[in-house]
């Protein structure tokens, strides 16, 4: 989508402007938002007036648990937010590819402002007010070796001095290798970046085993040996701990010590992070900001050199080389911490009448304007050559024959009021732009439940566009789009963007971009849709919670396309007959795709880095290539599905095999002894032959001869050719979608190209 689109008829001026896609999340999070500016402006606030704070032991106490817990729950667990060094990556390939949009940066407001506090603290105190209070994960840790350390404290190991002073390089090893490597091959990178288990933290352990496994080995490391992941390993730590590493460039705030702390050696036994080395001075880079020290600094009942003053034995010594900032130095960490507290805090800021057009009114728009909320506007057959605009909530009802044409200008209608309904008109006729003057039906914010329903709309580049209503019911439509203009030119038949628990059902739309387009629209239904001739039948973005049952998608470039979503489903769809896929799933998290038809398609289902589904009880048949799953996709359930005649069943990029016992595979050539419908040896696919096949597709013409015979055969005999594969251990001998034999008859068709168009999909990884 244009970042901006203006309405600049004057009739729809009252319908405002879209606004760019970052801005509209940031409206969708204002609660959160504030909320959390707050937590950061308090913490903020904490670290300025630390020296009152630790005079008081009880409320420092209080103040750090309860950041602790905000941060390892409500940020971490409720949010989602963890800063991590991928995100630092991101930023380095942007600088070295020239990128300038800043607005990049703002799709995630509580990234953006987790950074903004990084930036502006890790140069006042250091790693340790990022690490020591905000850190979703780091608070987490501390919480849990508090907790374990009270149950078994006999239980805990400190690492001898001589192995800390070599362990805390590691961290910095680790970032700037894989910093390096991220210039070269930057998913090597971000594979390398889950050193961090952040990620795995932030969904819940709803990944793969092996993220699951590090998370758990580092969780206990880190109980037995205070926070030893953030202290040795962890990468971003590494990162924000260089400014203390470089006092001469970057002169931090220091603690406040005593000439003295050296010879107790009390504060360097307390150290949990181990920070306060022999002489009793702070090392900076090591750091947590726990603010022990400083308690103790005031602490008369076990600070030595208070002690001896209260005995009258001492004068009041004199702080240590690290003394307290100067008047200038604290008075520009108040400034500094002021600023940023002003920017954390900024987000802050009954029965009706009927009226008929023709009696009581010359024409739709007359009509409009002297309707009341619940009126109903009947129109009779005609052609009304006007722009509506609909701003109070009636029901505008087409008699047969009732045309709205927009005369080459647009939206034709327009809807800014709750609960309007437009129903039974022929609308068409609107501009081919790209905006919202293309629409024949623009719906916007404010203009929730409002229902389009039995209408045909013709000759418009977008047939209806909802933007930050919710609960818009889209119904029973025909919509046709330009079809003498390139795929690419086209406008979607239905967009809907911010338009949480949309439905958009029993609708027919030819020739369109996307037949149905979704972004950040959370709880959507789209259901019981025929689409054909366009690029993505129905294409979603960022889409929670949406159910996609029973579509039929033929003769597009892709059938269904699910897209870095969660808690979806996908239940007996027809995706028959497209160009390259049938349905498309990636980065998809506990989803379920149910009862589907995927006939005749170049691919008949793409995974990608999609993981933890329900993939059951589905018809894949006589596509070019039945499943390609590669990308990090794994850990899903598949099973129960009947694979047919596909040329080349799946093609599994990954490097181990994965288990999809189950499944019925027309290729199988094994037999079942024992009559319990299952084969008595596994099934295998992803074969050496198959992977020279999809590499080299004119290869296909060889596929019965007896050189492809003699290598699937020495294959079977020297394992130690053997590629990962899908393995099915209990295969079925016999089909089990229902009707199977009546539906591939009713859908003979096979795709005309392997890979077609594949080129003109955007958001697609590789082939």
């Amino acid at each position: 989508m244009d970042e901006k689109l203006l309405l600049e008829d004057p009739l729809l001026s009252g319908l405002g402007e879209i606004t760019p896609v970052w801005i509209q999340i940031w409206q969708r999070n204002t609660i959160h938002i504030v909320a959390f500016s707050v937590f950061l402006a308090a913490l903020i606030l904490l670290l300025v007036f630390r020296d009152r704070l630790v005079r008081h032991p009880r409320w420092r106490d209080r103040a750090r648990n309860t950041a602790l817990v905000v941060s390892a729950v409500y940020m971490g667990l409720v949010l989602g937010t963890q800063p991590a060094t991928t995100y630092i990556l991101i930023a380095a390939q942007n600088l070295k590819s020239g990128m300038t949009d800043l607005t990049f940066y703002l799709m995630d407001p509580f990234i953006f402002f987790s950074f903004a506090f990084i930036l502006l603290t890790v140069f006042l105190w250091g790693r340790g007010a990022f690490c020591g209070w905000l850190c979703p994960f780091g608070s987490f840790l501390e919480l849990l070796y508090k907790g374990y350390e009270r149950l078994f404290p006999r239980w805990t190991w400190k690492v001898p001095p001589a192995w800390h002073d070599r362990l805390v390089y590691l961290k910095y090893f680790f970032f700037v290798l894989i910093l390096g490597v991220s210039f070269y091959d930057f998913y090597l990178a971000e594979y390398m970046a889950e050193v961090e288990p952040f990620k795995t933290y932030v969904v819940k352990l709803n990944r793969g085993w092996i993220f699951v496994a590090w998370f758990g080995l580092v969780v206990v490391s880190s109980m037995l040996v205070y926070r030893s992941f953030c202290r040795y390993v962890c990468p971003l730590g590494g990162m924000l701990a260089f400014p203390a590493r470089l006092t001469s460039i970057f002169p931090l705030v220091k603690l406040k010590r005593y000439d003295y702390c050296g010879t107790c050696r009390i504060g360097e036994r307390l150290c949990d992070p181990q920070a306060i080395r022999r002489d009793g001075s702070i090392d900076a880079a090591e750091c947590l900001y726990c603010l022990d020290c400083q308690v103790n600094y005031y602490d008369e009942e076990l600070c030595p050199v208070l002690l001896l003053k209260a005995k009258g034995r001492a004068p009041e010594p004199p702080p240590l080389a690290t003394r307290p900032p100067r008047a200038s130095r604290r008075k520009a960490e108040r400034m500094a911490a002021a600023g940023l507290a002003v920017l954390l805090l900024a987000p802050g800021t009954a029965f009706g009448a009927t009226l008929v057009v023709g009696k009581e009114a010359g024409s739709i728009g007359e009509a409009l304007k002297r309707a009341r909320p619940g009126d109903t506007i009947d129109v009779p057959a005609g052609t009304y050559r006007e722009l509506v605009q609909i701003e109070r909530r009636v029901r505008l009802t087409g008699r047969p024959g009732a045309v709205i044409d927009g005369g080459g200008e647009g939206p034709v209608v327009g809807i800014s009021a709750a609960g309007a309904v437009v129903e039974g008109f022929t609308i068409r006729n609107a501009p081919a732009t790209h905006d919202t003057h293309g629409a024949g039906v623009l719906v916007i914010k404010g203009a929730d439940g409002a229902v389009i329903r039995n209408n045909r709309i013709e000759n418009t580049n977008y047939g209806v566009w909802v933007t930050g209503a919710n609960g818009v019911a889209i119904e029973k439509n025909e919509i046709l789009g330009k079809k003498e203009l390139d795929v690419e030119a086209r406008g979607n038949g239905v967009l809907l963007n911010a338009a949480d628990g949309a439905v958009v059902r029993e609708n027919v739309v030819r020739d369109a971009r996307d037949g149905v387009y979704l972004e950040i629209t959370h709880g959507a239904r789209i259901e019981k849709n025929d689409i054909e001739r366009s690029r993505y039948s129905i294409h979603t973005m960022w889409c929670d919670r949406g159910v996609f049952n029973d579509n039929r998608m033929a003769g597009n470039l892709v059938g269904l396309a699910l897209m870095y979503s969660k808690g979806s489903e996908a239940n007996r769809n027809v995706s028959v007959g497209n160009s390259t896929q049938g349905i498309v799933a990636i980065q998809m998290i506990r989803s379920r795709m149910v009862g589907n038809v995927l006939i005749g398609n170049t691919k008949g289902l793409f995974l990608y880095n999609s993981i933890l589904n329900k993939i059951t009880d589905n018809l894949i048949a006589n596509n070019n290539l039945g499943v390609h799953s590669w990308g990090g996709s794994e850990e899903n359930e598949i099973t129960r599905n009947t694979f047919f005649r596909n040329e080349i069943q799946v093609k599994h990029v990954a490097s181990r095999d994965e288990r999809w016992d189950g499944n019925f595979w027309s290729d199988y050539m094994g037999w079942d002894t024992t009559r319990d419908g299952k084969g008595d040896i596994p099934y295998e696919s992803n074969t050496l032959v198959d992977a020279l096949l999809w590499r080299y597709p004119a290869a296909r013409l060889l596929l019965f001869s007896p050189s492809l015979q003699f290598l699937w055969m020495v294959e079977k005999q020297f394992p130690i050719l053997r590629a990962p594969r899908v393995v099915d251990r209990e295969p079925a001998m016999e089909p089990m979608f229902p009707r199977w034999t009546e539906i591939l008859a009713a859908h003979p068709g096979r795709p005309a190209k392997y890979y077609g168009e594949m080129e003109k999909l955007p958001h697609m990884p590789g082939g």
